[in-house]
C-alpha cells in the first residue's frame, strides 16, 4: 500500500461538518412526503389508574383530522410485547402496549393518538378527547415498594420485585471479620435522562400496494428497530426498511423501542399513508428513558498493611413501569455493580441487588450505563479508607490498583482484565500537575473561607455488550455489523455500513478503514450509514 494514503490514526476534519454548519443536515424532522399525517399523543395525567372511558367523537370530527385510535384500533395489525432474557432468569415485567389497554402504569404513558394535517390540529384534536380515569395508589417509593402492604405497580403481578441478584466470590464474611479497618457508606443517585439537541422523531410509511414499510427515525440501532417493526406489525423484515439520517445526538436514549413510535407506524399501516411524530421537550421528559434511580450501601475491609482485602455491597434500583423492550432495564443494574471496585486487588467481593418496579417512566441504558454509579461508590470507599488510615489518595490508590504483573487478571466479580495500565496512569496524573504546589495553594484558598479540594477517581470501563452477549440471553436484537462495498466504474468506492451515525464521526473512521484496506485516497470513498 502506498504510504500516501495511510489513513488510520490520521487527523482529518469530519466532511460531513461543511454540511451541517451550512445548514443543509437532513434529520428526521427535516422530510416530509405526500399525504403526510402528524401525530400528536394523549398522554396519561396520572401515574396509576384505570382507563374508564375515551369519548372521541368531538376529536374526530375536527376538521384536519384524519383519524383518534386508541390500542382497540391498532390492535388489528400491532401485537403487544414483554421484555424477557435468559441473562436475567426471573425477570418479573409485565405485558406493554403502544397504547394503554385498560390502565396506565406510569404518567406519561401514551393513551391515544391524533392523526392530522398538521402537528398543531393534532395536538387541538388530543384536547377535544374527554377521557375518564380511575386513580389507583401508585408505587412511586421503591424504597418501600418491597415491604409488605406496599401499594403495587402492577396488582396482578402480586409484588414490586422485577428482578434480584448476586454476584462475586471470595472469602467476604472472614475479610471483614478479620478486617485491620471497615469504611462504609450510603450514597443515593436520582434518576437522570439524556437531552439530545434533537428530540425522538419517526416518519413512518407504509405502501399498502408493495406491501412495505419505511421508517425514517432518529435512532442509533436501525436494525434493531427493523426487527422489531417487522416482528411486532407482523411483516418480513425484508418488506421493512429502517433509515437513521442525521442523528442530533442518541446518549442511548435512542436505542429502545419506545411504545409511542410502535403506534406510529401500526398508525401508518392502518391507514395507508405516512404518518410523523417528533416529540417535544414535555414528552421527552416523560417518555424517553430514564436511569440511575439507586440507593447503595457498600462497605470496604482493609488489612493491617492498609491493603483492600473485600468489598460488600446491596444495590436497591427503582426500574420503573417496564423493564425496556428489548434489552432489559435490568443491564444497568449488572453493570453498575459489576465494574465496583474493578481497579483495586481483593481477594472477596460481593454485590446483591434489588431491583423494584414503580409507577414511574420507564428506565434504560443511558451514558455509560452504571458505569458512574460503579465509580462513585468505589471511589467514596477508597477515599474513606485512605482518610482512616492518614494514607495520602493518591498514594493509597496506587498501593492497591490491578499491576501490570497481575494481568490476566480475574477479580471476585468475575471479570477479566486485560493490558491495563492504572500505574502508568497514574504516574501520568502526577506528573501533568506539580502536586505539592498545588496542595499549598488549596490550602491558602482553604484558610481564606474558599472550599476547593482535589479529588482522583480510577475506573474500568467494560466493553460494550455485543450480539455474542445478547444471543446468550435470547435477547433479539440485531447485530448485523457489516460495511458493503460497491467499485465504481471509475474506481471510487460506494460503501454502506450497518451502524448509525449519531455525530461522532464514526463515517469519517469508517471511510479511513475502507481507504486503507482497498489502497486508495479517502477522498474516493463514499460513505453512508444507518440504512437496513
Amino acid at each position: 500500500m502506498d504510504a500516501a494514503f495511510a489513513e488510520i490514526g490520521r487527523a482529518r476534519p469530519r466532511r460531513a461538518t461543511r454540511r451541517l454548519v451550512a445548514g443543509r443536515g437532513s434529520y428526521t424532522d427535516d422530510l416530509d412526503m405526500p399525504r403526510q399525517l402528524h401525530a400528536a399523543f394523549l398522554r396519561s395525567p396520572y401515574a396509576h389508574a384505570e382507563i374508564e372511558a375515551l369519548a372521541l367523537s368531538a376529536a374526530r370530527e375536527l376538521p384536519g383530522v384524519a383519524a383518534v385510535l386508541c390500542w382497540d384500533d391498532i390492535a388489528a395489525v400491532c401485537r403487544p410485547w414483554k421484555t424477557v432474557s435468559a441473562s436475567f432468569p426471573g425477570l418479573n415485567s409485565p405485558e406493554q402496549h403502544p397504547l394503554a389497554a385498560t390502565r396506565v402504569a406510569f404518567q406519561g404513558e401514551p393513551v391515544c393518538m391524533a392523526l392530522a394535517s398538521s402537528r398543531a390540529v393534532a395536538e387541538d384534536a388530543i384536547e377535544l378527547i374527554e377521557a375518564t380515569f380511575r386513580e389507583l395508589e401508585p408505587a412511586a417509593d421503591y424504597l418501600t415498594g418491597l415491604q409488605p402492604g406496599a401499594p403495587l405497580a402492577h396488582p396482578h403481578l402480586g409484588t414490586n420485585l422485577a428482578w434480584s441478584c448476586e454476584i462475586g466470590s471470595g472469602p467476604v464474611d472472614a475479610a471483614f471479620a478479620a478486617a485491620h479497618e471497615v469504611v462504609a457508606c450510603r450514597l443515593v443517585f436520582t434518576r437522570h435522562t439524556g437531552v439530545p439537541l434533537e428530540p425522538r422523531s419517526i416518519l413512518a410509511s407504509y405502501d399498502p400496494a408493495a406491501e412495505t414499510m419505511e421508517v425514517r427515525v432518529s435512532n442509533q440501532v436501525p436494525h434493531q428497530l427493523q426487527l422489531h417493526v417487522a416482528d411486532l406489525l407482523g411483516l418480513p423484515m425484508s418488506r421493512v426498511r429502517v433509515l437513521a439520517p442525521d442523528v442530533g445526538g442518541g446518549f442511548g436514549i435512542k436505542m429502545h423501542v419506545y411504545p409511542d413510535e410502535i403506534a406510529v407506524c401500526a398508525a401508518s399501516r392502518l391507514l395507508g399513508r405516512p404518518v410523523k411524530f417528533v416529540a417535544d421537550r414535555i414528552e421527552s421528559m416523560l417518555s424517553d428513558v430514564h436511569a440511575r434511580e439507586h440507593v447503595v450501601e457498600a462497605r470496604m475491609a482493609l488489612d493491617a498493611e492498609g491493603l483492600i482485602t473485600a468489598m460488600d455491597v446491596q444495590d436497591l434500583h427503582g426500574l420503573g413501569a417496564y423493564s425496556v423492550f428489548p434489552r432489559s432495564s435490568t443491564m444497568e443494574t449488572v453493570m453498575a455493580l459489576r465494574p465496583m471496585g474493578a481497579a483495586y486487588r481483593m481477594q472477596g467481593f460481593r454485590a446483591r441487588a434489588e431491583v423494584v418496579l414503580q409507577n414511574k417512566g420507564v428506565t434504560g441504558q443511558y451514558r455509560s450505563v452504571g458505569h458512574p454509579i460503579a465509580c462513585t461508590v468505589t471511589e467514596r470507599l477508597i477515599d474513606l479508607a485512605a482518610r482512616r488510615l492518614g494514607q495520602d489518595p493518591l498514594t493509597f490508590r496506587r498501593r492497591n490498583v490491578v499491576r501490570a504483573v497481575d494481568m490476566p487478571f480475574v477479580n471476585p466479580a468475575g471479570l477479566r482484565l486485560l493490558d491495563l495500565s492504572h500505574e502508568r496512569c497514574l504516574d501520568r496524573i502526577e506528573s501533568l500537575m506539580d502536586l505539592p504546589a498545588l496542595r499549598r495553594e488549596i490550602a491558602q484558598w482553604r484558610e481564606a473561607g474558599r472550599v476547593v479540594g482535589l479529588g482522583f477517581a480510577v475506573f474500568v470501563e467494560m466493553t460494550a455488550s455485543g450480539s455474542e452477549a445478547y444471543g446468550r440471553g435470547n435477547v433479539p436484537v440485531a447485530a448485523v455489523d457489516t460495511v458493503t462495498l460497491t467499485v465504481e466504474p471509475d474506481g471510487s468506492i460506494t460503501a454502506s455500513a450497518s451502524v448509525a451515525e449519531i455525530g461522532q464521526g464514526i463515517t469519517e473512521g469508517l471511510a479511513q478503514i475502507v481507504a486503507d484496506a482497498v489502497g486508495i485516497a479517502v477522498e474516493q470513498v463514499a460513505m453512508t450509514c444507518g440504512d437496513t
